[in-house]
């Protein structure tokens, strides 16, 4: 809970906070379940009352594959995960640089998520990601964009003082029991 800065009990008694302890650490959980449950939310909430709706936290990603409506049915993680399972991440970034020198130099040697995944949909898709047409940039519903912006040095000065926080609240010892 620390480490995902979820709200405490007051937060989430006081206020209709959805998709919280929805799963657990060991459940397959990808941008794209997110999507679904958000879709089928909004369907839930829009159908029964006329309230706004507030999505917010995590990335831009995870946000923008609901409101700009992206298509993420073409990949199954799950079928090329196993292909990948016994190689180093070393030899898949040297596939994806291979097959896809484009997004291997865009996407960069220490982002091993998304060299992962780049690497999943060439082997799915059989052609590079790079050559996939970029996602809608238009929004699939009527948006009130808020974004924050802090100058660099003082957000580090933030996120410095929040894993502080986190280590006094007792983030280490939280992880420690997950094992």
């Amino acid at each position: 809970n620390i480490g995902i800065n979820k709200p405490n009990q007051d937060d989430i008694i006081n206020t209709p906070i959805k998709l919280i302890d929805c799963f657990s650490i060991y459940d397959e959980f990808d941008v794209a379940i997110y999507q679904k449950l958000c879709y089928e939310l909004i369907e839930k909430i829009t159908k029964t009352t006329d309230k706004k709706i507030i999505i917010c936290g995590g990335s831009n990603l995870y946000i923008d594959a609901v409101i700009k409506g992206y298509d993420l049915t073409k990949v199954s993680s799950r079928l090329a995960n196993n292909f990948f399972d016994l190689w180093t991440y070393e030899a898949i970034y040297n596939y994806v640089l291979q097959h896809d020198p484009i997004e291997a130099q865009k996407i960069g040697f220490n982002n091993k998520q998304r060299i992962i995944r780049a690497a999943q949909i060439i082997k799915e898709l059989q052609q590079p990601k790079s050559s996939i047409p970029k996602q809608n940039d238009q929004y699939i519903y009527d948006c009130l964009i808020i974004e924050t912006y802090l100058p660099r040095q003082i957000l580090y000065q933030k996120i410095n003082q929040r894993v502080i926080d986190m280590i006094d609240k007792g983030w280490v010892q939280e992880v420690e029991n997950l094992y």
